[in-house]
C-alpha cells in the first residue's frame, strides 16, 4: 500500500491520457536510486482533455468553411485547442462557464481514484504536480474547497484537498487571471492543506519539502514566477525556481521530463516519505 499519493493534472492543448507517463517513470527511478521504494508512492493523472476537443475541432472545421483561414494546421489548431480551453474553463462575462464544473469533477474522480489506491485513507498526504492551465484549474478547486464555496467538490478530505502536502507548477500562468480582480483580491490558496501535517512523524523533514514550488522558463512566454503576483502569493510560494526546459518554441511542454524539474520534485517526494 502506497504511503503518498501523487496526482497530475494537465493543460491545455491537444493531450495524450498517457501525459503523464515519461514523469512518472522518471519519478520513480530517481526515487529508488536514493533507496526509497517506488511503490510507496501512488500515482494517478486526471485527465479533461476530451471534454473540449471534438468542439474545438467542429468549430475550426465550420470557421475554415465560413472563410479563406491560412496557418490552419500549423497555428490556428495551437490557438483553438490551447486559449479555447482557457476561455472556455473561465466562461463569458454574461453567464457561468458550463466548463468549470465540468473540468473540476475530473479532478475529483481522480483524487477519489488516488484515494482508493492509498487504501482507501482519505487522511493520505498528496502532491499535486500540475501544468499550465492545469495551475489555475488546481488552484481554483483547492480554493473553492477552502471556502466552502457553491463550486467546491469533494466529500472526503483528500478529495477536498485537505490532505496535499505540496504543490508543483511548472509553466504556470496563474498570475494573467488575476486580472479580472481587483488587486485587493488577489489571494493564494492556503497551502499545506489544513490535514496534511497530521500524517507526518518528522514535522521538521515535512515542513522542509512541503509546500508550494513553482518553475519556469524564461524563454517561456506562457510561464511566470508567482511571488511577484501579490503579498500573498510571494507568502504561499515557497519557490520561484527558473530552468532551462528547452528552446523557445518546445519550452512550454518540456517541464514533464526536464530534469531541471525531475530532480528536485523527486527529491521533494522522498523527503515527504521519509517524514511519514
Amino acid at each position: 500500500m502506497g504511503k503518498l499519493g501523487v496526482l497530475f493534472v494537465h493543460g491545455m492543448g491537444h493531450q495524450s491520457r498517457a501525459y503523464a507517463d515519461q514523469m512518472i517513470d522518471e519519478l520513480k527511478q530517481r526515487v529508488a536510486r536514493t533507496g526509497s521504494d517506488p511503490g510507496d508512492i501512488e500515482f494517478k493523472p486526471a485527465y479533461w482533455g476530451d471534454l473540449l476537443e471534438s468542439r474545438e475541432e467542429s468549430l475550426l472545421r465550420r470557421m475554415c468553411a465560413g472563410g479563406d483561414l491560412d496557418w490552419v494546421r500549423i497555428r490556428r489548431e495551437l490557438v483553438v485547442s490551447g486559449l479555447g480551453d482557457a476561455i472556455a474553463y473561465v466562461g463569458p462575462g454574461t453567464a457561468e462557464s458550463m466548463y468549470y464544473g465540468a473540468m473540476h469533477a475530473r479532478i475529483e474522480t481522480a483524487l477519489s481514484q488516488l484515494q482508493e489506491q492509498l487504501d482507501g485513507n482519505e487522511h493520505a498526504p498528496v502532491v499535486i504536480v500540475a501544468h499550465s492551465l492545469g495551475c489555475a484549474m488546481v488552484s481554483n478547486y483547492l480554493w473553492d474547497a477552502q471556502r466552502d464555496t457553491p463550486w467546491a467538490r469533494g466529500n472526503t478530505a483528500l478529495t477536498r484537498g485537505e490532505t496535499v502536502a505540496g504543490l508543483v507548477t511548472m509553466g504556470c500562468n496563474l498570475p494573467l487571471f488575476t486580472l479580472a480582480l481587483r488587486p485587493n483580491e488577489v489571494q493564494a490558496v492556503s497551502l499545506p492543506g489544513i490535514r496534511a501535517e497530521a500524517a507526518f512523524r518528522d514535522k521538521a523533514e515535512f515542513r522542509e519539502h512541503a509546500g508550494w514550488v513553482n518553475f519556469y522558463d524564461p524563454d517561456d512566454v506562457l510561464s511566470y514566477p508567482l511571488k511577484p503576483t501579490s503579498a500573498s502569493y510571494a507568502k504561499a510560494v515557497k519557490h520561484d525556481i527558473a530552468v532551462n526546459s528547452g528552446p523557445i518554441w518546445s519550452a512550454h511542454t518540456s517541464y514533464w521530463t526536464d530534469n531541471d524539474v525531475t530532480v528536485p520534485v523527486a527529491k521533494r517526494l522522498v523527503g515527504l516519505l521519509k517524514a511519514i
